[in-house]
């Protein structure tokens, strides 16, 4: 065997390991053929904001690239970088990318490898599809709450007495994400937006609104009667009418009824405002009828040539039961039903009360003395409440029709003062409320007729008055000619808040209507509000053609109806 010295044999390694190194580079440079960078360049694509890079899949031989929705994928330029000796299609060079487009890169020794670019537009669906408070959830819910989705607003109707300051929503969208999300307690008191973020990056805000109440009736001046939802206030029915429509509707079985100026009586779908009857009334309805046992009664503004008539009309046909004439009435008061008696006040000639039986029409007593009552009394506890022309308030025994305590209004000097009533009582407990035509609010005890407190307001027209009240979470609640809505203490009579604009009115805006923490509420410049009751901060409101004289009905989740001051459905 020979042998080498070692200098020739380290060089002998040396050179082959150079050898090598020469052929496996001179391999990789001529198999090499990868795309390593494909992107869309907003310089190249005008259409495209942003610089947008694809995911090159290599297992795969795939490249993905998502686009905003509304790019034209018909004419686009891409930029691509590889390690190849040629590519084909070429970078710079415009494509259709409808369809995937098929990239071929060839490398040195001939050899290539295709790559297909899928393109796809992300998606811009951010759209909430169901929104629902589980009792899974939430333990003080009686039943699962499903959202009513409308538009950009989802209202939840919950019971009046569920506590939303937590609650947890199981929410459903099709976005790739929301905030807050689902399954997160929220505090529901107030408004809640929901955000929903499309892959675009596009969003869609909701307004969640959750309300114990679930829809408000009121007439406008403008000749329609609206129902309006009471969560939202958003339109969910009009109804028209030939004339004015100052009465107060009421609701009863599914059925709004409402009176006109045009002299009929109109009876409506509650849901869909689809008319069910109406009556000629041979005159101006603008008292507010009161629904009870089947029947729905009111007051008709000179139906006959003598006066007022009373009337009972068959709540499902319209069909006329009974009628009264009310010699001495020439205004608008509601009729008053209570344990099967119609209890209704009239006006001069010396008759200022009168009981009818419900069902018959049947004269049971009047009353004439005490002075002129133009309002609907209210009937509580077998005592009736009733202001009169001369004094603030009188209280009358039910069965024996006497004079329980008579309120009268003292100067210093213990002279009588002329206080003329001009509301409808109303009563909470142990304190009976009424306005008087001095700008004044009168609080008395029910059982001995004595004062609690007195409030009056100097910022108002001489003469003005405030409208009849309504009472509800500690609060008394009334408008005033002045234009504002004032909350009262009803334990002090301290003026909490008030909301509105002054103006010179000669009539209070509109009477108002408490329901489950909300006031709800006209004005002069034909708005109808809905109020927080504790606060005073403006929920929502809605703008009729018209002014809002008349109260509303709203009614509730658990079919609760609620009326102002002056209905005969509320006392």
């Amino acid at each position: 065997m020979k042998t080498y010295p070692l200098t020739i044999t380290l060089a002998i390694c040396c050179l082959s390991v150079l050898l090598s190194c020469k052929k496996n580079k001179t391999q990789s440079d001529n198999d090499g053929k990868a795309i390593t960078s494909f992107q869309f360049k907003t310089a190249d694509n005008p259409g495209i904001k942003v610089d947008v890079n694809g995911l090159i899949d290599p297992t795969a031989d795939t490249i993905r690239v998502s686009l905003p929705q509304g790019t034209d994928l018909s004419h686009l330029v891409p930029t691509i970088t590889y390690n190849g000796v040629s590519i084909n299609p070429g970078s710079k060079t415009a494509e259709d990318f409808s369809t995937g487009v098929r990239y071929t890169v060839t490398a040195k020794d001939g050899s290539s490898q295709t790559y297909t670019v899928v393109v796809r537009l992300l998606s811009n669906t951010k759209a909430i599809l169901s929104f629902i408070l589980r009792t899974a959830d939430n333990p003080g819910l009686g039943a699962d709450v499903t959202g009513v989705i409308k538009g950009d607003t989802i209202d939840l109707y919950v019971d009046p007495a569920v506590d939303l300051t937590h609650l947890v929503p199981a929410i459903t969208d099709n976005g790739s994400r929301i905030s807050p999300g689902s399954g997160t307690a929220q505090n529901f008191s107030s408004p809640i937006q929901y955000t929903v973020t499309a892959e675009d990056g596009t969003t869609n805000t909701y307004t969640v609104i959750a309300s114990g109440n679930v829809t408000v009736y009121v007439g406008s001046t403008d000749n329609y009667l609206y129902a309006i939802d009471a969560a939202s206030g958003a339109l969910r029915w009009k109804a028209a009418t030939t004339g004015a429509v100052n009465s107060s509707p009421t609701v009863a079985g599914g059925t709004v009824y409402v009176g006109s100026d045009d002299s009929y009586f109109y009876a409506f779908d509650a849901a869909t405002g689809q008319l069910r009857w109406k009556v000629y009334t041979y005159g101006a309805v603008d008292g507010n009828p009161t629904a009870a046992g089947g029947m729905v009664y009111l007051n008709i503004l000179g139906a006959t040539p003598n006066g007022n008539t009373l009337a009972a009309f068959d709540t499902a046909t319209g069909t006329q039961q009974w009628s009264a004439t009310l010699t001495g009435s020439y205004t608008s008061q509601s009729p008053t039903i209570v344990n099967g008696t119609v209890y209704i006040t009239d006006h001069i000639n010396g008759v200022t009360l009168q009981a009818f039986d419900a069902a018959t029409g049947a004269p049971q007593w009047q009353l004439n003395t005490f002075g002129d009552f133009d309002f609907n009394p209210a009937v509580v506890n077998g005592t009736i409440y009733m202001e009169t022309d001369y004094n603030p308030m009188a209280a009358v025994d039910v069965q024996t029709q006497t004079l329980k305590w008579l309120y009268v209004e003292r100067d210093p000097y213990g002279n009588t003062i002329t206080v003329f009533g001009s509301g409808s009582p109303t009563v909470d407990g142990p304190t009976v409320f009424g306005p008087t035509s001095n700008n004044e609010m009168y609080a008395l005890d029910t059982t001995a007729g004595t004062l609690k407190w007195k409030f009056s307001t100097s910022n108002s027209p001489a003469g003005g008055q405030f409208s009849s009240p309504v009472a509800g979470s500690g609060l008394l609640f009334a408008t005033n000619t002045n234009g504002l809505l004032y909350a009262m203490d009803e334990k002090t009579g301290v003026t909490q808040w008030t909301y509105g604009t002054t103006v010179a009115g000669t009539q209070p805006a509109g009477n108002p209507v408490y329901a489950n923490g909300v006031v709800y509420t006209g004005n002069h410049s034909g708005n109808f509000c809905a109020i927080s009751a504790l606060t005073g901060a403006l929920k929502w409101s809605f703008q009729t053609s018209g002014t809002v004289t008349s109260g509303a009905c709203v009614t509730d989740v658990k079919g609760n109806s609620f009326h102002p001051g002056n209905s005969g459905d509320r006392q």
